[in-house]
């Protein structure tokens, strides 16, 4: 799970999927018919905030390492009675 997920990301990353690109997603939002996505216009404040990227991959890693150690404690109590 760990390997994909750091593969995942780099390959995102070396491919440009979390740069600027050409596509803005405010001016696309713009260009919507009033009402068109009530929850954007609701969450334009944090849908328009830079993203740190170093941030969201170590959320990530830490989600994931979460799973595993829940994954873990489970195996290690044994098997539920029933």
């Amino acid at each position: 799970m760990l390997s994909t997920f750091v593969l995942g990301f780099a390959a995102s990353e070396a491919g440009g999927r979390f740069g600027p690109g050409e596509l803005d997603p405010r001016a696309r939002r713009g260009q919507l018919p009033g009402g068109a996505v009530p929850a954007h216009t609701r969450l334009a404040t944090y849908l328009d905030r830079p993203v740190d990227w170093d941030a969201e991959f170590q959320a990530d890693v830490d989600d994931l390492q979460a799973v595993v150690e829940a994954a873990a404690r489970r195996a290690a109590a044994g098997p539920v009675p029933g």
